[in-house]
């Protein structure tokens, strides 16, 4: 009796393993990117996400997208009814935004997700002098009450260049920022970047009021 309570029960687990295995891959696609007055702004890749939603999904409640450093997202999903939302905390470098995005996803569609930074960078330009890679930029304050921690350049031998990687870097603290209108940096490359004869570059602002910072887009200078 043992042995058929043992083949009843597995058989029941196959079939049920199978009834969930019989779920379609999704093929829908979300894009996006976080944007400001229509500029798309930079990130440390993967460090920033957003929260996505479908109404009636079964296997999952919420799925976490991941923000590249170039400031776009993207999910393969069902076709369904979606909203997408900013999770609260302090570590993304624009206002929380409380609100949410309703959308219906049928294919594809492309999302403008609509931030408020604190600060951002205007004019970044780079340009190599002698054996240093020179940057100038202006910084805007977008939000009053924010308070401005720093400003930086960053190389890198890599297309991957921010705060954590890079290879080389000028960070100025904001009591050093005389004229936000006017910021330059100076850093010294590195021999072996000398040798490729090019290099990566972004300008990034850090404020107070977050963990993580805003960068420009990444350049690629060639000398």
């Amino acid at each position: 009796m043992k042995k058929y309570i043992i083949l009843f029960i597995g058989l029941g687990m196959m079939l049920g393993s199978c009834e969930f295995d019989n779920y379609d891959e999704p093929t829908s696609k979300i894009t996006g990117k976080i944007i400001y007055q229509g500029k798309t702004l930079g990130f440390r890749s993967k460090r920033l996400s957003l929260l996505l939603f479908q109404s009636g999904y079964q296997l999952h409640e919420s799925e976490n997208v991941a923000i590249n450093q170039d400031g776009t997202f993207s999910a393969i999903m069902f076709d369904g009814d979606y909203k997408l939302i900013n999770p609260a905390g302090t570590n993304q470098p624009w206002v929380l935004r409380t609100d949410t995005v309703f959308f219906e996803l049928n294919g594809q569609i492309a999302i403008d997700y609509e931030v408020t930074p604190y600060f951002i960078i205007n004019n970044e330009s780079y340009a190599k002098s002698g054996n240093n890679m020179t940057a100038s930029c202006e910084l805007e304050q977008i939000v009053g009450t924010s308070t401005l921690q720093s400003a930086a350049l960053f190389i890198s031998r890599t297309l991957i260049c921010d705060d954590r990687y890079n290879n080389g870097s000028h960070v100025i603290p904001a009591g050093d920022i005389t004229d936000l209108s006017d910021v330059n940096f100076t850093v010294p490359i590195e021999q072996r970047i000398l040798d490729f004869g090019y290099c990566f570059v972004r300008v990034g602002v850090k404020v107070n009021q977050a963990s993580e910072w805003l960068f420009t887009q990444v350049e690629k200078v060639e000398f």
